[in-house]
């Protein structure tokens, strides 16, 4: 390519005059190559011809690593990650410049410096030997670590580290490259969200969904110490008739007193939290028994009916208060909650402004979880229990995507029971798990009559617990089940499982829903936004739809917290490439609201309601023929 200029410059060079030129060539292939000539050009005196006397050697290797060296450097110098190169024993020898716009220090500051100058000192001894570990065994690292930048703000990396080991020993390190980014917005962005879902955005008082949480860990506090744990519901009476009168901002002002106040007077081991309009929850730990519990009872009345006279508008509050025990009442969190807002209510049969506590002898007269234990036993073996289907959309498309199966019991004496009749009571039992592959044969047998009809790429999503996925033969069990069914029908069944259960075993869940994709079986997370820790579900659990839960759905166009909760939750399955459908779709305005805002799958009444087998085609055909 180069040849005809290096040819000029010869005409013009004198005899004898020596010379060094670099060109290229084609070779015999077309390929090209670098040429590095060296010499002096000499008269041939037989001839009378001028020769080219010396040598030329073929650099085109040398060009091509000069080329790598030049792109490394550029991409080096250009990278947003800030890349870090030590010697083996982590002294500093290259940075780069996103390295000093992070960490504030040059890379004058930087090189000579252990990578240990940087550290904040909030990892353990243990943290640092397991990486240390892993560059060894595996070459590689990846995970958070907070350092310290020069202006002293502690802040969150994303870090990288590689292992560059020797040509000749393959267990020698030569080098570690060290790849970070500063993840302190990603941090907070996620931390605006976790509040936002556990928190209450007028009071900033605990949820239920945290509040459920706080129960939980208090209860097996309470198991570990022998201490009766209480909870108070409290609703204030005379707060509806002060809200008609004054206005709902002068109502929420009210409230944020109301919750300020009780806040003030319960100690710092007591939880209050806000589950819902001027109804309030206490979980009272570490009380030694009842006669202790009253004092703080007869406080938190007075501290309401202060507020009376405090308040700036004319406001005649006092409050009902309902309180159960545990372990005297020895039911799950939610039982408790329900059981103290029972009691409630007898506070306000009595008369208001007083306390009553639940009368445990009295429900164990009426039905013990035994009774029921057994009643659902031979409900079972009875063929008591029927499922019905509530049909999932595209509200968008008018598509029909399937149905999800709701368990129903046809008890003989009580009629049609729901599942929040039994099911809470089934939880820890043998017979849930019975319960749970009754429904999924149910569904796949439904699936197989609905083969060779205009059903039968319809999807069926079924419920099950978290006790059935951590059942150690619960992957044999289920191919011996799915053996009796043609295997494309598996790609039609879907198993949902609620994020508020699966914490149990994060990894073991995860391994369950990874074997049952291979066998063509969809998961979804059902109940989203419920559980506390919703970004380590999608981070960890590979589900491929997440549904949001109805309590947010229903309000989410009065409710601004349901609405920011109920986006917030779109945007999380879109950011980790999640299907998101939305549960509790009451009116085509929600509907609307839904599929602008980026989620187009719903179920809910004002879709359909759950139906038993055998009206889903009427409902079908009346839904092609109607406009969403």
């Amino acid at each position: 390519e180069d040849k005809q200029g290096v040819i000029d410059s010869y005409q013009n060079m004198p005899i004898n005059e020596k010379f060094e030129n670099t060109y290229r060539i084609y070779s015999a292939n077309n390929q090209i190559h670098w040429i590095h000539a060296k010499g002096k050009l000499v008269t041939d005196y037989a001839t009378g011809r001028v020769l080219e006397v010396g040598r030329a050697t073929d650099i085109t290797d040398l060009k091509q690593k000069e080329s790598e060296l030049e792109l490394a450097a550029s991409v080096f110098k250009s990278a947003r990650e800030a890349i870090v190169i030590t010697l083996p024993d982590s002294t500093i020898i290259e940075v780069n410049q996103a390295f000093t716009d992070i960490t504030g220090y040059s890379r004058d500051e930087a090189i000579g410096q252990k990578t240990s100058f940087l550290k904040s000192n909030k990892h353990s001894k243990g943290f640092f030997q397991n990486l240390w570990k892993s560059l060894m065994n595996n070459g590689y690292w990846s995970g958070e670590i907070w350092n310290i930048k020069k202006s002293g703000e502690l802040y969150p990396q994303l870090t990288t580290i590689s292992t560059v080991f020797e040509e000749s020993n393959a267990n020698q390190p030569m080098h570690f490259v060290v790849l970070f980014s500063d993840i302190s917005e990603q941090k907070q962005h996620q931390k605006q969200l976790e509040n936002l879902a556990n928190f209450d955005d007028l009071t900033g008082l605990p949820n239920r969904r945290l509040l459920s949480d706080h129960l939980h860990r208090a209860i097996i506090g309470s198991e570990r110490s022998n201490d009766l744990i209480a909870i108070a519901f409290i609703d204030l009476d005379g707060f509806k008739a002060f809200n008609d009168q004054f206005g709902h901002v002068r109502g929420d002002e009210l409230l944020v007193k109301v919750s300020a106040k009780m806040s003030n007077i319960l100690r710092k081991t007591d939880t209050l939290s806000r589950i819902g309009g001027d109804e309030f929850v206490v979980i009272f730990e570490e009380i030694a028994d009842k006669l202790e519990l009253i004092p703080l009872l007869e406080r938190l009345l007075a501290a309401i009916r202060e507020i009376n006279t405090e308040f700036v508008h004319k406001a005649q509050l006092s409050a009902s208060v309902g309180v159960t025990l545990y372990p005297d009442d020895k039911v799950d969190a939610e039982q408790l909650i329900r059981h103290a807002d029972q009691a409630m209510y007898q506070a306000k049969r009595q008369g208001k402004d007083q306390y009553a506590f639940f009368d445990i002898e009295k429900e164990l007269a009426i039905q013990t979880n035994q009774d029921w234990l057994n009643a659902i036993k031979s409900a079972l073996v009875n063929d008591e229990f029927v499922l019905h289907y509530q049909p999932q959309v595209n509200m968008k498309t008018g598509e029909i995507q399937g149905f999800e199966a709701l368990i129903r019991w046809n008890h003989p004496e009580q009629g049609l029971r729901y599942p929040n009749d039994f099911l809470p009571i089934l939880s820890g039992w043998p017979i849930e798990i019975d319960i749970d592959f009754w429904v999924i044969r149910q569904a796949l047998m439904q699936l197989n009559r609905w083969r060779g009809t205009n059903k039968q790429n319809y999807t069926i999503s079924v419920n099950v617990s978290s006790q059935l996925l951590l059942t150690e033969s619960f992957i044999e069990d289920l191919r011996a089940i799915l053996q009796d069914y043609p295997e494309h029908l598996y790609q039609h069944l879907e198993i949902e499982v609620l994020e508020s259960q699966a914490l149990a075993d994060l990894n073991q869940v995860s391994e369950v829903i990874n074997q049952c994709q291979a066998m063509g079986i969809k998961f979804a997370l059902d109940d989203f936004g419920t559980g506390y820790s919703s970004l380590t579900y999608l981070r960890y659990l590979p589900a491929n739809l997440v549904k949001i839960d109805q309590s947010f759905v229903r309000d989410m166009l009065t409710d601004n917290e349901d609405r920011a909760i109920v986006d917030g939750i779109i945007g999380l399955a879109g950011a980790f490439n999640r299907k998101v459908i939305a549960e509790g779709v009451e009116t085509h305005e929600i509907g609307r609201c839904l599929i602008e805002n980026g989620c187009e799958l719903g179920q809910g009444y004002g879709i359909a309601k759950p139906m038993a087998i055998g009206k889903e085609d009427d409902w079908i055909d009346h839904w092609k023929s109607s406009t969403w």
